[in-house]
């Protein structure tokens, strides 16, 4: 047998498993809700921190009587 028969060329880039194409219809749908899910997370941690609360002020209540 030739010596040229057993040599097995091998690429040195490894190349990634190959795996069904996923459809792109379903794979924005699925990047959109992530995004939603995100910013949900984050208004919650900010709520919960106190960001969007209003200032309290104090409150003076002027109270008069007419005799």
């Amino acid at each position: 047998m030739p010596s040229e028969t057993l040599q097995l060329f091998y690429s040195t880039r490894p190349r990634r498993n190959r795996r069904r194409a996923k459809h792109p219809v379903l794979r924005a749908f699925a990047k959109v809700v992530l995004w939603i899910v995100a910013v949900g997370i984050v208004l919650t941690i900010l709520y919960k921190l106190g960001v969007f609360q209003a200032p309290m002020r104090p409150v003076y209540v002027a109270v008069g009587f007419a005799l």
